[in-house]
C-alpha cells in the first residue's frame, strides 16, 4: 500500500514533466502588476548598507514574476547581482531560459540541485520568494474520528484510512500536538493535510537566504480549515474539490485525475511559521491585501505613477477590487535574526 504522500508526490512530478502547468490555473498575482511593485518596495526598505542583491524565486513558473522584479529594480535602484530561478516543469524552464536569454539567470529543477556556495556573497542581500510554491509540495492527508488520528492510503483500487507512517506520526508530534489534542476533545470526524516537506524547504532557506517571502493560498490558524479537508484539483482556471468522506468517489476522482490536473491543497501558515521560528528566523504573516499597503507605505507617490503608467490596472481593476478578490491569499516573510539587526 502507498500514502496519499507517496501518491501526490509522483501525481506532481507527473504533473509537471507531462501537462502545461500555465493551460490549468492562474495564478492571482499574475493578474496584475501590484504584487510584484510591492515585493520590490519591502525589499528596497530591507537593503540598508548592503547594496547588491541575489534573487531566488522558487516555483519561478515561466519568469514573469522575475522579470516585473528586475525591471522594477531600476526605477528603484536596486542591484540585483545574481538570479536564480528553481522550476519543475520543463516546459517552463524552456520559457525560462527565452525569456532570459543572453542574461546571467541560473536555472535549476529543484532547489536541492543548487550549488549555493559558489553563489553566495557576503556583500549580497539574498532574498528567496515564492508565489503559490509550498501548495505545489507532496501532502498526507489525515483524518481525525473516533478519538484517534489516521493516515490515507491506497492499494492501487480504492483509499483506505490506517495509523500513521513514522514520518507523518513524527510531524504531527512535533508541530500538531495542541490542535490534535483540541481535535480530538471536540469527538468530531475532521480531515486535514500535513507536508513534511516544509522543513525542507525552510532548512533550505536557512542556508542560503537572509530574507525570504512567499505567497499562497491558506490559513492563518488551523480551525480556520474546513473539516472535510483543502485539496484542489485546478484545470482551466476552474477547482474542483476533493473531499475524503467519500472514499470510493475520492478514489474515482484521483484515478481520472492522476498527473493530468494540477493538485494543491491549503498552507497551513501557522506550522511554516513554527517551524521558521525553531530555526531562528523572524516570520510575520499577514493577509495579501495587508502587505500590499504596508509594503507601499513610504512609495505612495512611486505607486501612484506607477498606476498611471499601467493602464491594464488603472483602467481594469481599482486597488479595492483586487484586495477583495485576494480573500484567503497570504505573505509570509521570513528573515534571519542577525539580519533583521544589523
Amino acid at each position: 500500500m502507498r500514502s496519499f504522500y507517496e501518491i501526490s508526490s509522483e501525481w506532481i512530478d507527473r504533473f509537471y514533466e507531462t501537462q502545461n502547468p500555465d493551460e490549468h490555473f492562474l495564478t492571482l498575482p499574475k493578474v496584475s502588476d501590484i504584487f510584484s511593485f510591492s515585493l520590490v518596495c519591502f525589499i528596497k526598505a530591507k537593503v540598508g548598507e548592503r547594496k547588491k542583491l541575489g534573487l531566488i524565486e522558487l516555483g519561478a513558473g515561466d519568469g514573469e514574476l522575475l522579470e516585473k522584479i528586475k525591471n522594477l529594480s531600476l526605477i528603484f535602484d536596486l542591484d540585483i547581482e545574481k538570479i536564480i530561478a528553481v522550476e519543475r516543469s520543463q516546459r517552463r524552464r524552456e520559457k525560462l531560459s527565452q525569456r532570459f536569454k543572453n542574461q546571467d539567470v541560473k536555472i535549476y529543477r529543484e532547489f536541492e540541485e543548487m550549488e549555493f556556495e559558489n553563489e553566495r556573497r557576503e556583500d549580497c542581500l539574498w532574498i528567496v520568494i515564492g508565489n503559490e510554491f509550498f501548495d505545489s509540495l507532496p501532502f498526507s492527508v489525515i483524518r481525525v474520528c473516533d478519538s484517534k488520528l489516521e493516515e490515507l492510503y491506497s492499494d492501487g483500487e480504492k483509499f483506505f484510512f490506517s495509523d500513521l507512517s513514522q514520518r507523518t506520526e513524527f510531524f504531527l508530534k512535533r508541530y500538531y500536538s495542541e490542535v490534535i489534542e483540541e481535535i480530538l476533545g471536540r469527538g468530531e470526524t475532521f480531515f486535514f493535510e500535513v507536508s513534511p516537506d516544509f522543513e525542507n524547504v525552510i532548512e533550505f532557506l536557512l542556508r542560503v537566504c537572509d530574507i525570504a517571502v512567499f505567497s499562497d493560498y491558506g490559513y492563518t490558524s488551523f480551525f480556520e480549515r474546513l473539516r472535510y479537508g483543502s485539496i484542489n484539483l485546478h484545470w482551466f482556471f476552474s477547482t474542483e474539490k476533493l473531499e475524503f468522506d467519500d472514499l470510493k468517489k475520492a478514489w474515482e476522482r484521483v484515478e481520472g485525475s492522476f498527473g493530468k490536473k494540477d493538485i494543491s491543497f491549503f498552507v497551513d501558515f501557522d506550522i511554516i511559521k513554527k517551524i521558521a521560528e525553531e530555526r531562528g528566523f523572524k516570520v510575520e504573516v499577514q493577509k495579501l491585501w495587508r502587505f500590499v499597503i504596508s509594503s507601499i507605505e513610504n512609495f505612495k507617490e512611486d505607486f501612484e505613477r506607477f498606476l498611471e503608467s499601467h493602464n491594464k490596472i488603472a483602467n481594469v481593476l481599482s486597488l479595492m477590487d483586487i484586495v477583495k478578490g485576494w480573500g484567503s491569499f497570504s505573505v509570509i516573510t521570513l528573515e534571519k535574526v542577525e539580519n533583521s539587526e544589523r
